[in-house]
């Protein structure tokens, strides 16, 4: 029995038919889907294995981000690599589908 060349196996490490990436496996939240196709909040560099990293500024906390404004500027509570908060600020943590929200904390002399 051969194999069918049509038939696409995500993880397989080969990008064929509707995958739109191809990272090596079959996880979720690291850029690739299960299914091998783009999470949102990703950028990939479209080698085999691909590598996926978060978007910083796009308002997604994704892969290494600390958190993620919506913005690259560093004076909105997160830095502009999206690694860390500010002094003064905190910041909710977001997620795939919401923006991380950064607000300076009152009575702290900063």
């Amino acid at each position: 029995m051969s194999a069918d060349i049509c038939n696409t196996i995500c993880g397989d490490l080969q990008l064929k038919g509707v995958e739109t990436c191809e990272d090596g496996n079959t996880a979720n939240n690291d850029g690739c889907s299960s299914v091998c196709t783009l999470e949102p909040g990703w950028v990939c560099d479209g080698l085999i294995p691909i590598t996926c990293a978060g978007i910083c500024g796009d308002g997604l906390v994704v892969g290494t981000e600390i958190c993620d404004d919506g913005v690259l500027n560093d004076n909105q509570g997160c830095t502009t690599n999206c690694m860390s908060v500010l002094p003064g600020y905190s910041c909710t943590s977001g997620s795939t589908t919401s923006p991380s929200i950064c607000v300076l904390g009152c009575g702290n002399s900063i």
